[in-house]
């Protein structure tokens, strides 16, 4: 799928100012804003139409491991998880430098540096990280192709960038904590790897 100069620039200027864009992803398409704006992050949960009780931290991208360090804390074991597994679908949950609940839960917040030449250079041109949550209402399938987006999630965001058709498996991230070797989700990345990964 063909995505212009123009594109990437509209899409980083509206980032930029607060908006919300439908990006693709290694894995699936992503509802994203900037983390610094408390209304966008509001913005993203009412577009998700997610209920109270179901509220969650949500999990974050970044363009390099610079931006990475900023903004976490990465210990040793997070390090080797790191240098293997990025840019890919394994989300660390590290410590943060980020205090707002939607972002972090007992001082940590869920990132990785993703495996998307369109999300990347948008995410090098920024040079900050970006919330990325599933592009679907909440409890819903998420979508790996555009056309898999619903009319109600289409109709409140600023602008989406087309892709192309995404992971077939239609699996997030797996996240994991490299300091408790605790597995929180299991997804495109299996447990088994990255336990073969720190034997090492």
């Amino acid at each position: 799928m063909k995505v212009s100069v123009k594109d990437i620039t509209r899409a980083v200027e509206i980032l930029e100012k607060g908006g919300v864009v439908i990006l693709p992803t290694d894995t699936l398409y992503g509802l994203c804003c900037s983390p610094f704006i408390e209304s966008s992050l509001e913005r993203i949960e009412k577009i998700k139409f997610r209920k109270e009780e179901n509220r969650k931290p949500f999990p974050l991208i970044a363009g390099s491991m610079n931006v990475v360090e900023k903004y976490f804390e990465i210990s040793p074991p997070g390090y080797l998880l790191a240098q293997f597994f990025w840019p890919g679908p394994l989300s660390l949950l590290l410590r943060s430098r980020f205090s707002h609940p939607l972002l972090i839960q007992n001082g940590k917040s869920a990132v990785r540096i993703p495996d998307n030449k369109i999300l990347l250079l948008i995410l090098k041109t920024l040079k900050i990280p970006l919330i990325a949550t599933s592009a679907n209402v909440s409890g819903h399938p998420p979508p790996s192709r555009v056309e898999e987006i619903e009319k109600e999630i289409i109709e409140r965001v600023d602008m989406i960038i087309d892709g192309g058709e995404l992971s077939a498996d239609r699996l997030p991230s797996t996240i994991y904590d490299p300091d408790e070797r605790a597995v929180i989700r299991e997804g495109a990345v299996p447990v088994e790897r990255i336990r073969d990964v720190l034997k090492r």
